[in-house]
């Protein structure tokens, strides 16, 4: 009798660990199934993402191209290539262009000859290589977004960083002050009335001679900074285009950064209504744009 009891105390407590090997079992089972049930809906999300950028990607390069037809339709107007650098200098939106998709492009002009040539085998002539290697060499070797590798050997005076213009002096820096004063006259409009009134404030004619062969007054460098708007919000572009003539051409156009998203929240809805009042609006320019979005200036 008391084997038996022992024997079913024995069979009771055999079930009883089965059991609990079989919860066990179980719950392990529960969350391996969670496990894998996550895993996959975060590679399926993920999917869905590099999907979206493919699309979006997709979107912005034939965006860019039709941005790029339209500065080059822009561009080769003549009456526009007489009015650049007065579009350069006021800042203004030089043209809107309402597509048929309800996307409006905002052109913006920007003189894009303030830098200084880096490809030596486009400077034309040896002596104008030697002027440059000068001149760039006397720059901050971090400062790279003053070198440009394209467009004509010349820099443009009102255009150049201060450092460009200080390079170009050489060693006088009085020269250089001059220089900078003189870019902000109205009066000087060539290479030939620079010499002149530089020779009239008693600098050498001979260094003067040194540095203009590197000067241009009348750009012929540009960058059209585009900003494409619809209710997706705001996207921008650059193409930079050399005018030779009455030939125009496109040297680079690409995507800029987008508006962070602290200057996005800022900016107000351009829905449909604005778009159709779009010709008699005021200029809305990319600087004013940013300005009301942070609240850093007014106009």
């Amino acid at each position: 009798m008391a084997m038996r009891a022992g024997s079913v105390r024995g069979g009771f407590h055999g079930a009883h660990q089965r059991r609990g090997f079989v919860i066990v079992f179980v719950l392990m089972m529960i969350m391996l199934s969670i496990a894998v049930i996550g895993w996959t809906i975060q590679r399926a999300a993920m999917r869905a993402h590099i999907a979206e950028r493919q699309i979006e990607g997709y979107r912005r390069h034939h965006e860019l191209l039709g941005v790029r037809d339209v500065v080059n339709h822009f561009l080769t107007r003549r009456e526009t290539q007489s009015e650049l650098r007065e579009y350069a200098e006021s800042g203004d939106v030089a043209k809107r262009v309402l597509l048929p998709s309800g996307v409006v492009l905002m052109l913006t002009v920007h003189d894009a000859q303030g830098t200084v040539l880096a490809r030596l085998d486009a400077a034309g002539s040896p002596e104008t290589a030697d002027r440059l290697v000068d001149v760039m060499s006397r720059l901050p070797p971090d400062r790279t977004d003053l070198l440009r590798s394209f467009g004509p050997p010349k820099i443009s005076l009102r255009a150049a960083d201060e450092l460009v213009v200080m390079a170009l002096a050489g060693d006088n820096s009085e020269l250089g002050e001059a220089l900078l004063k003189l870019r902000e006259d109205p009066e000087v409009s060539d290479e030939p009335r620079l010499t002149q009134k530089l020779t009239e404030m008693g600098f050498d004619l001979q260094e003067i001679n040194w540095f203009m062969p590197l000067i241009e007054m009348r750009p012929r460098l540009w960058n059209i900074e585009v900003e494409a708007l619809d209710e997706r919000g705001s996207r921008f572009y650059s193409v930079k285009a050399e005018l030779n003539g009455n030939v125009t051409i496109l040297r680079e156009w690409k995507a800029l950064p987008d508006l962070s998203p602290e200057e996005a929240a800022g900016l107000e809805d351009f829905g449909a209504a604005d778009r159709n009042a779009m010709d008699a609006s005021g200029p809305r320019d990319r600087e004013y744009r940013r300005s009301r979005a942070t609240g850093t200036g007014s106009r």
